[in-house]
């Protein structure tokens, strides 16, 4: 039987004909769109049923106003048909997908402030460790000296730490300022004793002090180790006042010494203290005479000369002591008197030969009496 002819309506528009598809045409083609989405995977879908159902909304928009559909639908049979380009469908898609997710739910987190956190906690862990760098610096106490570049710490008084594992302990007692010497002090009693101390190390061990402080008097220096302090400590010099001190300090530094300058003070002994007024004007006059000669001591490292005038004051000021020195004194007592005579004969050798390391020496005696002068002192002070 033949098949029935379709009618076709056209026009011809400058010449070209236009021909128009019938109602049936237009129903098979979106049956064919359907079918071919029917098989497209869910990432084409979308876009598929958008781009057909389009064409042939502009299909019909142009069936009425008399638009060459014909060649419109020629163009795009390629995507009603069974060889529709899924992989170009998908990457048109792709534009349209949403953002994603993270497991919680939140949107994936900005590379940039990946990268800010990364930097802040870097940041944290430097300054950390650059915190305890040099905290550790500053509190260790160390049985060896140290390898880092020495450096001098001074304590006003306030609790500072040292270097070289230098503790803050402030012995008790401590006066700051230099000592004005009271005639009258003999009848009611002793007059307290305050040096400028420096501290070449404090260390968990005696046997640690002692092998740092005999190491340094080999090298021609000076060192005690002060029995009984927790942690062990080691003095290297001393002086009257914080310049003086000072002056010390920086020949230490030039060798490679840390140092720790800190005020050292012993109180006053109240005359019901002391065994009869004989002793405790001597001790007086003792005090007085320590602290010139521990003024000339330093002084001459710095001007490397002694003034002449100020010599005889020395040997007119240890000529009256010596004279007035009791038969008998206290093991202690006796030691300090010993100190402050070797102190006078390293000076007055220095006063002829001109040797530093007569200097050392007197620095090395004073040192010496002042641990002395202070196992004397508290055994007053615990009566």
């Amino acid at each position: 039987m033949d098949k029935q002819k379709v009618e076709r309506i056209s026009i011809r528009i400058n010449g070209k004909e236009r021909v128009f598809l019938s109602d049936e045409e237009l129903n098979q083609e979106i049956s064919a769109a359907k079918e071919v989405d029917d098989g497209l995977p869910e990432a084409d879908i979308d876009h598929f049923e958008t781009f057909v159902i389009e064409d042939l909304v502009e299909q019909e928009s142009e069936r009425n106003n008399v638009i060459d559909f014909e060649e419109r639908r020629n163009g795009k049979k390629k995507y009603t048909s069974k060889s529709f380009n899924r992989n170009h469908a998908f990457q048109l898609n792709k534009k349209k997908r949403r953002p994603l997710l993270t497991s919680g739910g939140g949107r994936k987190p900005d590379p940039i402030l990946k990268k800010f956190i990364a930097v802040l906690i870097s940041a944290i862990i430097i300054g950390v460790g650059f915190g305890y760098v040099v905290l550790s610096l500053f509190t260790d106490f160390s049985e060896g000296q140290s390898e880092e570049e020495p450096h001098m710490t001074v304590d006003n008084g306030q609790a500072v730490n040292g270097s070289n594992g230098a503790t803050s302990d402030v012995l008790s007692g401590v006066i700051l300022g230099p000592i004005v010497a009271n005639p009258a002090t003999a009848a009611n009693g002793i007059a307290p004793l305050s040096v400028q101390i420096i501290q070449g190390g404090a260390f968990e061990s005696v046997e640690a002090a002692n092998q740092i402080a005999n190491g340094l008097k080999e090298n021609g220096n000076a060192a005690v180790v002060m029995p009984g302090s927790k942690p062990v400590l080691m003095f290297i010099g001393l002086g009257t006042d914080r310049n003086e001190a000072e002056i010390i300090s920086q020949l230490y530094l030039n060798n490679g010494q840390d140092v720790y300058i800190k005020p050292f003070g012993l109180s006053e002994i109240k005359a019901g203290k002391v065994s009869n007024e004989k002793e405790a004007a001597f001790v007086s006059a003792g005090i007085t005479l320590y602290q010139s000669l521990l003024g000339l001591s330093t002084e001459t490292f710095d001007q490397k000369k002694i003034e002449q005038a100020i010599w005889k004051d020395i040997e007119a000021k240890f000529s009256q002591w010596n004279q007035s020195k009791p038969q008998e004194l206290p093991a202690s007592l006796e030691q300090f008197t010993n100190s402050i005579s070797k102190t006078y004969q390293y000076l007055a050798s220095y006063q002829i030969k001109a040797d530093e390391q007569q200097l050392w020496n007197s620095q090395q005696a004073l040192l010496e009496g002042l641990l002395s002068y202070k196992k004397w002192h508290d055994e007053k002070v615990a009566q």
